[in-house]
C-alpha cells in the first residue's frame, strides 16, 4: 500500500472497508507514504496474524500513531516493527539540515492505563515500554520519541525479546541517553541521531550485543574517557562502526577484551596516532582508519596486526 492516494483527495481511511478480503490470512503490511489524517476500524481485528508492519512518511501523523498502537497491543505475531517519517528510509537527520523533525505522536497515557504494574517511578515517562512477546526486530527512523533532555533512562520491559534495533536519524538526548531492559539485543544503530555523550555504563546493559553502529555522533570527547570495561561489557561484539565520529584520541585497551571482534570502522575522524592493543582479537578481519591523519602506523600496532593475520592463517580463516 505504497503512495496510494485517493482522486478525491480523501485523508481518512477506513480500514475496514479498504481490506474486505475473507479466507486470507495476511502476514506482512506496507502502509508508506500516503497522506492521512484520520483512521477508523483496527487492523488487529483485521489482520490478527500479521508479522510484519511498515509504516513510512505518514507515520509522522497522530492517526497513524495511534493504530500503530493498536498493532503494538493487540497483535501476538507481530515480528518486525519499521517506522519512519520520511519516504526514504535513510533520509540525513533534520537536525543537521536545518529542517523540523517531526515527531511520533504516541499517547503513553493509554499504556500507563493499560499495563499499571510497569509503572516506574525512576523510568521516562514514568513507565517501561511493553514490547509485543513476538517481536525480534524495531526500527523507527527520522522520528522524534523522546525530550531533548531526559533525566531517567527509556526502559523497556524486562520481558521482551528484542534482538534488533534501529534508532538511526532519530534525535535522542544529547547529553543524557541511557537504555534500559535490553538483555537479548544484539543489534544496536544509533548513528547520526545526535548524542554528543554516552555514560559511561551505556554498553553494560547490553549483554548479548553483537554489533553496535555510532557512526556520526560528536562523541569524540565522551571517547577519551573510556577503559578496556566500556566495549568490554559486551564480550560478544562483532562488529564496532564508530566513523565520522570526531575521535582524536583512541585509549590503547579500548578493545582488548573484545576477542570476537571481526569489524572495527574508524573511518572519517581526526586521528593522527592509533596505538591499539588488538592483540585479542584474533577473528579481526576488517580494519578501517581511512579518512584519518595518521602516519605512521607504530611498529607496536604493525606486530600486532601482523599477529592478529598469523592466527587467522593458522586456524584457515
Amino acid at each position: 500500500m505504497h503512495e496510494i492516494h485517493s482522486i478525491h483527495n480523501e485523508k481518512v481511511l477506513d480500514v475496514t472497508s479498504l481490506f474486505r478480503m475473507q479466507n486470507v490470512s495476511m502476514r506482512e503490511l506496507t502502509f508508506s507514504n500516503n497522506v492521512i489524517t484520520g483512521i477508523t476500524g483496527r487492523l488487529s481485528l483485521i489482520f490478527p496474524d500479521l508479522r510484519y508492519i511498515c509504516v513510512g512518511a505518514n507515520a509522522r501523523y497522530f492517526a497513524a500513531g495511534n493504530a500503530l498502537l493498536d498493532v503494538w497491543l493487540k497483535i501476538r505475531s507481530i515480528d518486525e516493527m519499521i517506522l519512519y517519517a520520511y519516504p526514504v528510509p535513510d533520509t540525513p537527520n533534520p537536525r543537521l539540515t536545518g529542517s523540523a523533525i517531526n515527531v511520533l505522536d504516541l499517547d503513553l497515557d493509554i499504556l500507563r492505563d493499560l499495563f499499571p504494574y510497569l509503572q516506574l517511578r525512576n523510568c521516562y515517562s514514568l513507565l517501561k515500554l511493553p514490547l509485543p512477546p513476538s517481536l525480534r526486530r524495531l526500527t523507527v527512523r527520522n522520528l522524534q520519541m523522546l525530550d531533548a533532555f531526559i533525566d531517567k533512562p527509556f526502559c523497556f520491559d524486562d520481558s521482551n525479546r528484542l534482538e534488533y534495533l534501529d534508532f538511526a536519524g532519530s534525535p535522542l538526548p544529547r547529553n543524557s541517553t541511557r537504555i534500559r531492559g535490553l538483555d537479548q539485543l544484539k543489534y544496536l544503530d544509533i548513528q547520526n541521531t545526535g548524542i554528543a555523550e554516552l555514560p559511561v555504563d551505556f554498553m553494560h546493559h547490553f549483554p548479548k550485543l553483537e554489533a553496535i553502529n555510532l557512526v556520526r555522533l560528536s562523541i569524540g570527547e565522551s571517547m577519551k574517557q573510556i577503559n578496556s570495561s566500556f566495549f568490554g561489557n559486551c564480550l560478544a561484539l562483532r562488529e564496532i562502526h564508530l566513523g565520522e565520529c570526531q575521535l582524536t584520541t583512541i585509549p590503547s585497551d579500548a578493545f582488548v577484551l573484545l576477542p570476537a571482534l571481526e569489524t572495527l570502522n574508524l573511518s572519517s575522524n581526526l586521528l593522527q596516532t592509533f596505538d591499539v592493543t588488538l592483540s585479542n582479537s584474533s577473528h579481526l578481519s576488517h580494519l578501517n582508519l581511512s579518512g584519518n591523519a595518521i602516519s605512521p602506523l607504530s611498529e607496536y600496532v604493525l606486530v600486532e596486526l601482523n599477529g592478529v593475520a598469523q592466527r587467522r592463517l593458522e586456524v584457515g580463516v
